[in-house]
């Protein structure tokens, strides 16, 4: 396993095998706790990678074929009463049977109707567990806390001096009926935060901060001035100085980094060799040293990111002199983790397998024709069936 600091540490994958009773052969691995934790059944590895696979899926797989069979079940009903009626009414029209003003396009018109309607709820029917889970949490999904994203490509471009930065264009209504329209870009909101905020990152910035608009009030008074425990000015340089402030969060939000994959694998950056004339390697360290140092180290120009014009020096001094918070280490290698480590994460062996020896028997072909297992031609399967009968 691959660590971002210059150790590493052995991960192996576990298995969770309950103590089974008599009978339980026939019932699948169960655990109450691990059930109602996970949202899912539990009748796989709990410490291997296909365990994250098998959660996400469960917990995001599509039921609308179930919950909606009975609801098309009606529709087909509906549909051949229609089309027995008017199969009725031709007959009778037919042998003048019938003397009723009948117009032609009713049938086919409610016909077309009702599969417009059912065309159009298919992909929207609950079943009442799900309806009432959607009114009682207002969402299928749950989470801790919320997100805010964090535009790692603007960031990028930002620190390599690169022009047409994105930004949004903010309209700001003057108390005179005029209005005043500023420049709203993400990288302002960094390297122009508040002087009180000095030694917090982009990831911790946004982590614990942010961006309120100015009351009404103070921009009327022209009071821009406004700090208190909690609340602080942005630097004069921010385009948003007079209209906004940046205000501590009531509850911390998970920063959500866009492009993770940016990550080069700490497994190509040959850390075991400090010294390296390869130049793919100096490459891919660079590249490493500028999104953890965009990211996690508290920086206000362009310039402060890398010595003697270099990312990864930087970046290695950042760590000798600690300042990357031990937060943020974690969060870098949990995005080790989840880009590349659960990748390399070996299986855990099957118990079954490991205690049981496959003797093949003289007319078993399976270990030498698995790949014909299950399969018959037509001609094998008519014998068959002549034989039967």
């Amino acid at each position: 396993m691959a660590f971002h600091r210059w150790h590493n540490k052995k991960i192996t994958p576990f298995k969770y095998v309950p103590k089974r009773n008599i009978g339980d052969q026939f019932m699948n691995i169960n655990n109450d706790l691990a059930t109602t934790l996970f949202a899912c059944n539990n009748n796989v590895v709990l410490g291997d990678r296909v365990c994250f696979y098998y959660v996400t899926l469960y917990q995001t797989k599509k039921n609308q074929k179930e919950e909606s069979a009975s609801f098309h079940n009606v529709c087909l009903a509906l549909c051949k009463r229609i089309q027995y009626q008017q199969d009725h009414i031709s007959e009778k029209e037919f042998t003048g049977e019938t003397t009723e003003e009948i117009a032609p396009d009713f049938c086919e018109g409610l016909k077309r109707m009702l599969s417009a309607v059912y065309a159009h709820t298919a992909h929207n029917v609950l079943s009442s567990t799900m309806a009432w889970k959607l009114l009682y949490q207002g969402s299928r999904f749950k989470f801790s806390h919320g997100t805010e994203p964090i535009p790692l490509h603007h960031m990028i471009e930002w620190s390599e001096g690169r022009n047409n930065l994105s930004f949004k264009l903010k309209k700001i209504n003057l108390q005179d009926k005029t209005v005043d329209h500023v420049v709203d870009m993400f990288i302002n909101n960094i390297i122009y935060r508040p002087f009180e905020l000095n030694n917090l990152s982009c990831y911790e910035l946004i982590s614990e901060y942010e961006m309120q608009p100015s009351s009404k009030k103070n921009i009327e008074d022209g009071d821009y001035n406004i700090e208190s425990a909690t609340t602080f000015n942005f630097c004069k340089e921010h385009p948003c100085y007079k209209y906004n402030v940046m205000r501590k969060r009531n509850k911390f939000v998970v920063p959500s980094i866009s492009s993770t994959k940016e990550f080069p694998n700490i497994t190509e950056l040959n850390l075991d060799n400090v010294h390296t004339d390869d130049l793919v390697v100096i490459e891919r360290r660079e590249r490493y040293g500028q999104l953890v140092l965009l990211l996690f180290y508290p920086f206000r120009d362009r310039f402060d990111l890398k010595l003697d014009n270099s990312y990864w020096k930087r970046y290695k001094k950042a760590l000798e002199n600690k300042l990357i918070t031990s937060k943020c280490l974690q969060v870098i290698q949990n995005i080790q983790d989840v880009t590349y480590n659960c990748k390399d994460l070996k299986v855990a062996g099957d118990i079954i397998d490991k205690t049981t020896e496959y003797v093949p028997h003289e007319d078993d072909n399976k270990k030498f024709n698995d790949e014909k297992e299950n399969t018959a031609s037509l001609k094998e399967f008519e014998a068959v069936m002549n034989d039967i009968y």
